[in-house]
């Protein structure tokens, strides 16, 4: 199996992800040389929970709520009430902030996957440009991790039966295993039979 590998930059920050036969390599280079390197066995990630995630962050939103706010309004009063003493060039400026505001809140908007692990959460990059890339290496990740983990899990169905309905019930609540093989593998009788 072929190792796949997916590299990010945005601004100071570099992303590295790597899927291995066994796990994936995750690394991280960050602005003033904060550096993360982990190595995950995919038994330690949590299926069920990587997830899109899309927001703009809330400071932008509000420096551009109170910008905007007193814009709005010495706008309407100026030109309600012309003998208001807003001066037009203050009026000019808070539009302009207000401008650049919305610009910097779309600048920020934060587009990301977040992966879940036992240990950890990593994050990476998903935006306009690479969203397919992201996509598919997302589903690859599930696609080995569920492959690899059955695989290991599965083929080594031995011990009484409460360790293997354990086993069985771990590998459904970890998303490895979907509901049908669960129940499939409750019934069958490999599970059944001490």
């Amino acid at each position: 199996m072929k190792k796949i590998e997916l590299n990010q930059k945005k601004l100071f920050t570099k992303r590295k992800m790597v899927l291995l036969e066994e796990g994936f390599i995750y690394t991280e280079n960050g602005f003033l040389n904060q550096f993360i390197e982990a190595e995950i066995p995919y038994e330690e990630l949590q299926v069920n929970t990587i997830y899109k995630h899309s927001q703009i962050p809330i400071f932008w939103l509000i420096i551009t709520g109170i910008f905007g706010f007193f814009f709005f309004i010495l706008f309407i009063s100026k030109v309600t009430i012309p003998e208001t003493k807003a001066d037009w060039s203050v009026i000019i400026g808070l539009g302009i902030a207000t401008t650049v505001f919305s610009f910097l809140s779309f600048w920020n908007w934060l587009n990301e996957v977040y992966i879940s692990t036992a240990k950890a959460n990593f994050i990476l990059f998903r935006t306009k440009a690479n969203r397919n890339e992201v996509d598919s290496f997302i589903k690859e990740l599930k696609l080995r991790a569920k492959s690899y983990v059955k695989e290991k899990y599965l083929n080594s169905l031995k011990g009484n039966l409460e360790s293997r309905i354990e086993r069985v019930d771990w590998l459904y609540e970890t998303g490895f295993i979907s509901k049908a093989e669960f129940e499939e593998l409750i019934e069958n009788s490999t599970i059944t039979k001490i």
